[in-house]
């Protein structure tokens, strides 16, 4: 994906988040750009120059909130992309889509789901209080998150991986057992047990960084200001800079040239319709 191409991404990806924000603002949902969209909206008002993605946040009563009003007042042309609505997604997050685009990472390339253009709206799930709860909801959605990506014919290692992939192929076998169905139900389960628990932690199990980095401080996200991200006002959390620390360490600092790269290997691009973003 060239330089052009990646900036078409992204500003697809700003309509996208967009339509999100139009309806939180409109129902009073709170949500909360996360991840590289705040570090992109903190260190350059916008996308990282090399992002290739955009990701939302929103504790779990407001994402379930948005599911129930995104389906009755998304536009046509968007695929709002779930466990709901397309059977063999494995990812425990919703997706927004542009329909009839195709953007398509080398992970996903042998499954068998929608593949558009996207961005991400994670939920946000209370954190166990003891101990021995968190490492079990630790290990059983780590377990059940591969059992879903190997049924789903994800690609979990790379070329050279052979006990990596060995040991996927048994998590392969292991998939043949449940349906997904049964699947989704357990792992939804279990990231949503404590919610009715108070903690001062809450989670993002979909999260890239695995459980522990996404640990946070639930008065971390709780409150929220607008900031500026490409010329629009977008909901932050109000200690983004807590936030971006635990993440970043000194988020304020370029990295190395060579780590300045889109990490989702795009390996199949196609805008559909939208050569031009104003057809959107």
């Amino acid at each position: 994906m060239n330089n052009n191409e990646l900036r078409k991404v992204q500003l697809l990806q700003l309509k996208l988040a967009l339509k999100v924000k139009e309806i939180c603002d409109r129902h009073k949902i709170n949500y909360f750009l996360i991840a590289g969209s705040l570090l992109g909206a903190v260190r350059h008002n916008g996308f990282i120059p090399w992002d290739d993605d955009l990701d939302i946040g929103m504790l779990r009563k407001d994402y379930e909130k948005f599911l129930f009003f995104a389906n009755k007042e998304l536009p046509h042309y968007i695929f709002l992309q779930n466990w709901y609505t397309d059977k063999k997604m494995a990812l425990p997050y919703t997706k927004l889509q542009l329909k009839n685009t195709k953007y398509i990472e080398q992970n996903i390339q042998r499954a068998e789901i929608e593949k558009g253009i996207f961005i991400d709206i994670f939920p946000f799930d209370n954190v166990p209080q003891k101990k021995n709860d968190l490492k079990k909801q630790k290990i059983l959605s780590f377990f059940y998150t591969r059992v879903l990506l190997m049924k789903s014919n994800y690609i979990l290692w790379k070329k050279n991986q052979y006990l990596k992939r060995f040991i996927y192929i048994f998590i392969k076998i292991i998939s043949f057992f449940y349906s997904y169905n049964f699947l989704h139900k357990k792992l939804e389960d279990i990231m949503k047990k404590y919610n009715n628990v108070p903690s001062k932690f809450i989670v993002n199990i979909g999260g890239s960084y695995g459980y522990d980095k996404e640990i946070l401080f639930f008065e971390w996200i709780n409150k929220t200001i607008d900031l500026n991200f490409e010329n629009n006002q977008f909901s932050c959390p109000i200690m983004y800079k807590r936030y971006l620390q635990h993440f970043y360490g000194n988020y304020l600092k370029f990295p190395p040239e060579n780590e300045r790269y889109n990490r989702h290997n795009i390996v199949i691009i196609d805008f559909g319709n939208y050569k031009d973003i104003s057809d959107l």
